[in-house]
């Protein structure tokens, strides 16, 4: 069985997670979330929407942490989510882009 590809699909989830990777440098130098870097995580927040608005939310229930102010354990686990979301944001853009190739293939042809 053939497995379906996109290299369209492909070239634009990898653009994606470099985006993210970059936005998320200063967050990885510092090794922390805090005042000095707010704006990257927001940002970084924001490209993984939807879903990062739920994990951590749900991080957020289970920690009594500040949200702009993060070290050790509770950073680990929010940028883990951050860039789990990433990889589920990527792998559906894939998907989407496969599909609409799909459709549009079999209009044509």
């Amino acid at each position: 069985m053939k497995v379906p590809e996109s290299k369209l699909g492909a070239w634009i989830a990898a653009a994606y997670l470099l985006l993210v990777l970059s936005v998320s440098l200063p967050l990885l130098i510092d090794a922390a979330i805090h005042h000095g870097n707010g704006i990257p995580y927001l940002a970084l927040v924001t490209l993984t929407l939807p879903l990062s608005w739920v994990s951590l939310r749900l991080l957020d229930l289970v920690t009594d942490i500040n949200a702009f102010y993060m070290t050790g354990i509770h950073y680990y686990l929010a940028m883990s989510a951050l860039y789990f979301c990433a990889f589920i944001n990527a792998a559906a853009m894939y998907r989407l882009i496969l599909f609409i190739r799909r459709k549009r293939a079999r209009a044509i042809g």
